[in-house]
């Protein structure tokens, strides 16, 4: 059964960029401390669901309130139907609801009903400034009830059948996340402010949490996709310099241009040189249409593709691509393939293996796809770990290139202001 949300991201829809205009759709992750809902007086709830969604309803309120944003909902009972495995129980279409109009009633939330006739508007909830005041700063924590994620290749959530395979790659990522948990994470920025509930980096707004993974797959099938992804991935590589693990600076060891390396691995043969560099392009146009050109289903595809990215004329994309498939000739079957999605699921077996390991070496580890996050200090243990998980995978190819991804300036003057607390659980 599909679930027909209008949008379903890979990043937590808690964190990003604001944008006043834009609803912040109800997400069903967060929970204010049950004493501090208790407290507003409301009826007491039906049952145990409808208790539940309405702590979900009013704190989503309060957050969405700090951004001065509304919170989107549906109304229609079509939305709910399959979603448990997702958003838990709760999430249903009499518990939401009924949480919404109660909370209306006591004069907590202000609601916006779109019309039934209107598309591609969902109805919509605010907090009022009494409920604000009410919570206060009362504790928040998150909720994950799926680690396993599967999508269709509309990129909608799928429910499935649980098999002997996701039990498996269930109970690997939940052990996992019971070491990653006890990370303490902090940030140390130049751009990092905390504002009410949210840190706010270079404009990127976070929600405090523990540090978990989910594994998202793709086009229906754990056979395509399979990485990791955690709310860290919301900062952009730079502003991930600024992590601090258990009070530690870090460094960001990446498989420097995996796909390239495992298209090799898999022909037999070696990679010479850098995968990007044409010597008639900038190498950036070439890293931009290897990756395009590797994901993409046929030539005029990734030509367009190319040409929209880029910016640049048809023909010239055209000229470029060629040039590309020209320096991996050897391997040039491999373009316009749609092969890019198969790829991810072997990035992320490999960069999976490399977390296991380091996390049973004691290495603090944050996985970002193909790079890890770790203490700068556990950097070169992790050099060797990522090169062993690779070989491990490909025993016969020539040994993986790592580096470091964004490194600090050697003199530390871009550390700026340390802004620390430990992230809920």
């Amino acid at each position: 059964m599909t679930i027909d949300a209008a949008e379903e991201l890979d990043f937590d829809t808690d964190y990003g960029p604001l944008n006043p205009q834009r609803d912040l759709p109800l997400t069903f992750r967060w929970r204010s401390d049950p004493t501090a809902i208790a407290a507003l007086g409301l009826a007491p709830a039906r049952n145990s669901r409808h208790e539940d969604a309405r702590n979900a309803v009013l704190t989503e309120a309060k957050l969405a309130y700090e951004r001065s944003c509304w919170v989107s909902f549906s109304r229609r009972p079509k939305w709910y139907v399959g979603r448990h495995r997702y958003y838990g129980h709760s999430y249903g279409y009499k518990p939401i609801l009924n949480a919404v109009a109660d909370s209306v009633s006591a004069g907590l939330l202000e609601e916006d009903r779109a019309s039934p006739r209107t598309r591609g508007r969902q109805s919509r909830f605010r907090a009022t400034p009494r409920l604000c005041a009410l919570l206060g700063r009362a504790p928040i924590r998150s909720r994950l009830y799926e680690v396993i994620w599967l999508r269709d290749d509309r990129r909608r959530l799928v429910n499935y059948a649980d098999t002997a395979l996701t039990r498996c790659l269930r109970k690997e990522i939940e052990a996992i996340n019971s070491i990653m948990a006890e990370i303490e994470v902090n940030l140390a920025g130049p751009d990092v402010q905390r504002v009410g509930s949210y840190w706010i980096v270079s404009g990127t707004h976070l929600l405090p949490a523990a540090p978990r993974v989910r594994r998202v797959f793709n086009r229906g099938s754990f056979d395509k996709g399979g990485r990791l992804y955690g709310w860290w991935q919301s900062l952009s590589s730079a502003d991930r310099r600024y992590i601090l693990l258990n009070g530690k600076p870090v460094l960001e060891p990446d498989y420097a241009q995996i796909h390239a390396q495992i298209i090799y691995a898999l022909k037999g043969v070696s990679l010479i040189g850098d995968a990007y560099e044409t010597g008639e392009f900038p190498r950036a146009w070439g890293k931009k249409a290897f990756n395009i050109g590797i994901n993409a289903k046929n030539k005029l595809g990734a030509i367009a593709a190319v040409s929209e990215e880029l910016k640049i004329s048809r023909r010239n994309a055209s000229k470029l691509l060629h040039a590309v498939t020209a320096k991996h000739r050897q391997v040039a079957d491999i373009f316009c393939s749609d092969a890019g999605v198969g790829l991810m699921k072997i990035d992320a077996d490999i960069t999976l293996h490399a977390v296991r390991h380091c996390q049973a070496q004691g290495i603090p580890v944050l996985p970002v796809h193909d790079s890890l996050i770790v203490p700068a200090a556990d950097a070169e243990r992790t050099f060797e770990i990522m090169k062993a998980a690779f070989e491990q995978r490909f025993p016969q190819s020539r040994p993986c290139e790592v580096r470091i991804k964004n490194p600090l300036p050697q003199d530390g003057k871009d550390c700026g202001k340390r802004v620390s607390g430990r992230w809920a659980a």
